[in-house]
């Protein structure tokens, strides 16, 4: 190994980031598709109240003709843990959800 030294994955979050200045437009994924199609696919309806804090495993669906990667994983905001289908993409440093949630 080249380099001894440990990597923090702290150090590689840049606390300058803006995300409003990574914003991608999605025009083949709308709300719609959210709370039907996707939710019918994942077996889970979106933004639902969910009993469970964490899943030991998630399975995904592979949506559209984009081939987009979704997975609902639950989510506590305000102490309310609600049901939130994520688009997956691996090249994003960071992760948003939407205002809905």
């Amino acid at each position: 190994m080249a380099n001894d030294k440990e990597i923090d994955l702290f150090d590689i979050i840049d606390v300058d980031y803006l995300p409003e200045m990574y914003d991608v437009l999605l025009t083949d994924v709308v709300s719609k598709d959210l709370h039907e199609a996707i939710s019918e696919m994942l077996k889970i309806k979106y933004l639902s109240y969910s009993p469970d804090k964490e899943f030991k495993e998630v399975n995904g669906i592979i949506f559209g003709k984009h081939r987009r990667i979704f997975v609902s994983l639950p989510v506590t905001i305000k102490r309310e843990t609600k049901n939130v289908h994520f688009l997956v993409d691996t090249g994003s440093p960071t992760t948003y959800i939407c205002e809905e949630a």
